[in-house]
């Protein structure tokens, strides 16, 4: 079972916004772990988790997800669910299977909804064959406006099929809206 993970900063995923696909990843952040991903792929089509090194991006680390495929994507599983992304939603999700996934604290979608959202997130790079680049808006809070920007990218497990994902989510200073 996750914890609670006790900040007031909390943040949930605006379901009633859409996410935001997008070509290439626009925040620094992402940005530069896509950079690093790419070269760690060489000729590639993905590189291997072996590949990766997290004290070459130990910065980004509170900010990365790495998840394991299971059954050819039938399942999910997070084996790191990082220190910011705890504090962000409140809910600190290492370990977790996605089709076990309860809603987090506050959340204004069910559990079943939840475990929805995320196969299908998992699903979208195994469909994909490749990096994945989103942008979703937080709930805003007192005013301001938060996106979170997501690179999700794959990586095999010793083979030359999909195995891992290595992920990062970000977000972007807020800005202040208009009342």
């Amino acid at each position: 079972m996750s914890s609670f993970i006790p900040d007031p900063t909390a943040r949930l995923i605006d379901t009633d916004s859409k996410t935001e696909f997008l070509a290439a990843p626009e925040h620094p952040d992402a940005i530069a772990l896509y950079q690093y991903w790419q070269g760690k792929r060489g000729g590639r089509a993905f590189p291997d988790r072996g590949d990766i090194s997290p004290s070459e991006f130990s910065r980004l680390l509170p900010h990365i997800t790495i998840v394991e495929v299971l059954e050819g994507g039938r399942d999910f599983r997070f084996r790191l669910y990082g220190s910011a992304m705890a504090a962000m939603t409140g809910h600190d999700r290492t370990g977790e299977y996605f089709s076990k996934l309860e809603a987090a604290p506050g959340a204004k979608i069910s559990s079943e909804e939840t475990r929805r959202y995320w196969m299908d997130y998992g699903r979208q790079v195994l469909e994909a064959q490749g990096p994945v680049f989103t942008k979703a808006p937080l709930i805003p809070g007192a005013g301001e406006r938060i996106m979170l920007h997501s690179a999700v990218l794959p990586l095999t497990a010793g083979g030359t099929e999909i195995g891992q994902v290595l992920a990062g989510a970000f977000t972007m200073a807020p800005e202040r809206t208009q009342a």
